[in-house]
């Protein structure tokens, strides 16, 4: 591991594997496989993976829609994270994902988050 300086996500590129690629691998496994590896990401702390979770937000399986967008709320400084929740308040689909949705923005200590939850809430 001390070779690939402590993350496994530095031998991808090496092994032609790219971020999208990794995406369309997750989202093409069985439910219960792609549920273990949602559940996987969050404890791991892995900022490469947040694509993977976006992704996830659009899963058929409404329980890792929801548990991904509770993680993202982790990594609300990031810009695609931002997309994702603008996309998700703009077009109502937060509705589906109440309360996770919620939580996951309030605890994203931005002001667009702030804003997009008030939205959210209010209309």
């Amino acid at each position: 591991m001390h070779a690939f300086e402590g993350s496994p996500l530095t031998l991808l590129p090496r092994l032609g594997f790219t971020a999208a690629a990794l995406v369309d691998a997750t989202m093409a496994l069985p439910r219960d496989d792609r549920m273990r590896i949602i559940l996987w990401l969050r404890p791991q702390g892995i900022e490469d993976f947040v694509p993977v979770l976006i992704a996830a937000v659009q899963d058929p399986d409404e329980h890792i829609r929801m548990t991904a967008i509770e993680y993202l709320g982790y990594w609300g400084d990031r810009s695609d994270v931002r997309e994702c929740f603008e996309r998700l308040v703009n077009s109502g689909e937060h509705r589906e994902l109440q309360p996770y949705a919620g939580m996951a923005l309030y605890s994203i200590e931005e002001d667009w988050a702030r804003r997009l939850h008030q939205r959210m809430m209010h209309g």
